[in-house]
């Protein structure tokens, strides 16, 4: 599912019910391009303001809406983070769908009594261009967040409840025919944006797309990762350039020749003691003070055993292209899991994956009988 816990990405405003509530950036810069168009369309700088505020306010009563129906269910959701369309909130699969589905309708409908509240007159898309007053910004407003969040597209509320059903209950294949639907979708939105003048459902629907898109790939590599390990993909010691702890920085230097390593491993015996980074070592080599290995060498370092499933390791955060992953098992160090080594090994199995599927797909073709032989074997009898 959608991680929904970002926060590098995310501010923490406050607890509400012992539930951390964050709001994401793009959120800020939602804010700043309201203001610019209401100050475009001729407010003065206290209604621009206003806009900004009321559409913040939106944007938590349809959290709140959510958060009421989770305490009320006593789940433990810890934290949501605000996103322009919405919020998200980590799903808990192995909470009844029922219950997913009272937590959707809940923000869903607070958003709808929000809009209501607002309306007058009839029903009309939110243009968000040609504004006359606050409150009909602010109707706007309410409005397209309503109306993205009962899209079935991710990450709508109603996206991400068709996603967890999709995920309990249709095949791989289905569930990739699912995005693509989605993918469809998005673009049929944007071009109506495009067409009919609409830049904010254009510009909305290309975020979708992206989303979508970035999903399905997600798909792919939990499928690509099912039943794999970290024992798998993990670089043994005697491949790798390490430094025992005694080991000088000065010596250190003369070693980067040796190998592309972008991270070492400091070794007490057969322990990891922690990682020296290359950058490291190349800043000191105009320093002249020499220190031993173990008095820099970072150990702040992620690591998961071999047993770790690799769907595991797709959704942790702690792990990059610049700190790769140490397993260890009993102390005693095993290796390294490099993130582009990970990348390259989902790439490997979802390409075998797309092999099978296309061999059995053929093998089932040349197992149907053809309508011509059918009919012969009905003469002959």
């Amino acid at each position: 599912m959608i991680p929904a816990h970002s926060e590098h990405k995310s501010l923490k405003l406050f607890n509400i019910s012992h539930i951390e509530l964050r709001i994401h950036w793009s959120v800020f810069v939602l804010l700043a391009f309201l203001g610019v168009v209401s100050l475009h369309a001729g407010f003065l700088l206290p209604e621009a303001l206003a806009v900004i505020v009321g559409t913040l306010s939106l944007l938590l009563i349809h959290t709140l809406g959510h958060i009421f129906v989770i305490r009320f269910l006593s789940w433990n959701v810890t934290p949501i983070v605000i996103y322009p369309f919405g919020d998200l909130y980590k799903l808990d699969e192995k909470k009844p769908f029922l219950q997913h589905t009272l937590v959707t309708l809940g923000g869903i409908a607070s958003s709808a009594l929000a809009f209501f509240s607002l309306i007058e007159g009839g029903l009309r898309l939110p243009e968000l261009i040609t504004l006359v007053s606050v409150k009909e910004a602010l109707t706007d407003i309410s409005l397209l967040i309503l109306v993205l969040n009962i899209l079935p597209l991710v990450p709508s509320d109603l996206g991400r409840l068709v996603q967890l059903y999709s995920h309990r209950h249709l095949s791989q294949e289905r569930q990739s025919s699912f995005f693509r639907f989605q993918e469809l979708i998005a673009a049929a939105l944007f071009l109506f944006g495009i067409w009919y003048g609409y830049p904010l459902l254009a510009i909305v629907a290309i975020g979708s797309l992206f989303i979508i898109s970035r999903e399905h790939y997600f798909s792919y590599a939990l499928q690509a990762a099912h039943n794999h390990y970290a024992c798998e993909i993990t670089s043994p010691p005697h491949s790798l350039l390490t430094f025992q702890h005694g080991t000088t920085l000065s010596a250190a230097q003369r070693a980067l020749l040796q190998s592309s390593q972008q991270v070492f491993p400091v070794m007490l015996g057969d322990k990891l003691l922690g990682y020296l980074d290359r950058n490291l070592i190349r800043q000191s080599i105009h320093q002249e003070d020499d220190c031993y290995l173990s008095e820099v060498a970072d150990r702040d370092y992620p690591q998961c055993t071999p047993q770790t499933p690799l769907q595991e390791l797709l959704i942790r955060k702690d792990w990059s292209s610049n700190m790769p992953l140490a397993v260890i098992e009993d102390d005693i160090f095993l290796g390294l899991i490099s993130y582009e080594q990970f990348i390259d090994f989902i790439l490997l199995q979802r390409s075998y994956l797309l092999r099978a599927e296309q061999e059995q797909q053929k093998s089932s073709v040349k197992k149907m009988p053809s309508k011509k032989n059918s009919k012969l074997n009905e003469k002959k009898e």
